[in-house]
């Protein structure tokens, strides 16, 4: 694995905490649910670490076509939450890719505990040298995971090669708009240097040298804030049951960062989708 993503060993760290499973069934039992008998819904908000949500999802899931039998990439997958949407809700055969041992291990046991294992392959491997197979997917997403990604021009490159020639790459990443002038720590990252935000145009551009032409960009400032401005969804016990039981208790503060920065216009979650140029 290279050091594409800033370095992957800093990217496994910050995602990791050796406790992500014990929180995780914690916090479902907390909520009333069986861990022995989960369906995908059970495990909403734990597992959609994106802002927006399931709404957000479903939105990227009309912008690549996901239905069923459509081949997906999702590279960078976390919990396998968009996973399970694309696979259990929209009847896509999926094959999720991430570098955190501890993502990708509880990921793998939730979708067998949710009857999806049929439907949802997890590979450990970076998404610049994924190893799956040359064209054989009909979309590729990229969730709130560019920014991770120091070499987006290699990540691109690696999604045009498993890419369809008439394949979709969705991607739904926060940007700059200002240059990276937020306050850290952030959802993603604990300081600046391990940060890789990038401007549209850096994209645009990225996407280029890789033979993407854009379709459509959607900036989704405004329904991030109302996403963010929501109550936090909490148990009977009034224990939390969103993103903080998998990325631990600072998370209120990172959320809050990223509230500041996209209020402020410093950064923007958006979506861009791509195309092989040419098709």
């Amino acid at each position: 694995m290279e050091d594409t993503m800033g370095s992957v060993q800093a990217v496994v760290d910050h995602y990791s905490s050796g406790t992500l499973r014990e929180r995780v069934f914690a916090a479902l039992r907390g909520a009333g649910k069986d861990p022995d008998n989960l369906s995908a819904a059970d495990l909403v908000p734990l597992d959609q670490l994106h802002t927006g949500g399931v709404a957000a999802t479903e939105e990227l899931v009309h912008d690549a076509g996901i239905g069923a039998g459509t081949r997906v990439a999702d590279f960078g997958s976390g919990l396998c939450g968009p996973a399970r949407i694309f696979a259990g809700k929209h009847g896509a055969v999926v094959h999720a890719v991430d570098v955190t041992p501890e993502f990708v291990d509880l990921a793998t046991e939730l979708n067998e505990r949710c009857g999806l294992s049929s439907a949802i392959t997890v590979t450990r491997a970076s998404a610049a040298d994924s190893g799956l197979d040359a064209g054989a997917f009909d979309a590729v997403t990229l969730i709130h995971v560019g920014m991770n990604i120091a070499d987006k021009a290699r990540v691109f490159a690696e999604v045009s090669r498993v890419l369809h020639p008439q394949g979709v790459f969705a991607i739904y990443d926060i940007m700059a708009r200002d240059g990276d002038t937020a306050e850290y720590p952030m959802p993603w990252a604990s300081s600046a240097g391990d940060s890789f935000v990038r401007s549209v145009a850096e994209y645009d551009a990225a996407l280029a040298g890789a033979g993407f032409a854009v379709d459509s960009t959607r900036d989704r400032s405004a329904e991030a804030l109302a996403f963010l401005d929501q109550p936090p969804a909490r148990s009977a016990e009034g224990e939390p049951l969103g993103p903080e039981v998998v990325m631990g208790p600072n998370m209120g503060t990172r959320l809050a960062n990223l509230r500041r920065a996209i209020e402020s216009g410093a950064l923007a979650p958006t979506v861009i989708v791509a195309r092989r140029a040419g098709r």
